[in-house]
């Protein structure tokens, strides 16, 4: 079994329930049919529903039993524009800015992972590094370090060596171009 399914079947015995705030995206309405169908993980679409759907059927793409929150009908906005007030207090934000914050599907679907009604988010197909990181920083701040890192990996057939399966893992190829310097983005004010 290589690395990726040894994940995905570790996934599917703790089954976990994830955010797509990209949700208006094919390819995440793709991989969202496919990890629900598989079992992977229960997965929650953040996003304008109608236009979810008007994409979805445009790529006749199934969602009909995905949950899809939509963060300004949400009973849950309000809660949240007062959590995400108390978490950016430092950054001085008036209730209608936080309002604001709360009507996108990033931010939305942050505060739904940061009070456990999600157990993860997934972005990074719309959005930059920048973008994500953000609101990540003002929801869910960094515990006993200043310095954040990132990661990916990649699986890849390398016939060039053989015929073996390589796995790699990327560190820091969009955060910290020189590991050893401390990251831009140690507290709120670098990013208010």
């Amino acid at each position: 079994m290589n690395f990726i399914e040894n994940i995905k079947e570790k996934a599917k015995s703790n089954k976990q329930t994830i955010v797509l705030p990209e949700a208006t995206d094919v390819r995440i309405l793709k991989a969202t049919k496919i990890v629900v169908n598989q079992g992977i993980a229960n997965i929650i679409l953040v996003g304008d529903k109608e236009e979810i759907y008007k994409i979805a059927n445009k790529e006749n793409i199934d969602i009909e039993n995905i949950k899809i929150v939509e963060p300004s009908k949400d009973s849950r906005h309000d809660l949240y524009v007062q959590e995400f007030l108390k978490l950016s207090k430092r950054c001085n934000y008036t209730k209608l800015e936080a309002d604001k914050f709360m009507q996108d599907p990033l931010y939305f679907g942050m505060m739904m992972a940061k009070l456990d009604e999600a157990d993860g988010l997934v972005a990074g197909a719309t959005h930059s590094t920048k973008q994500i990181l953000q609101p990540m920083m003002q929801i869910f701040k960094t515990k006993n370090t200043k310095l954040l890192s990132t990661f990916f990996i990649v699986e890849h057939e390398n016939k060039d060596f053989g015929n073996k399966d390589y796995t790699f893992l990327f560190s820091d190829c969009a955060l910290n171009e020189e590991p050893r310097i401390s990251c831009s983005f140690r507290n709120c004010k670098s990013i208010c």
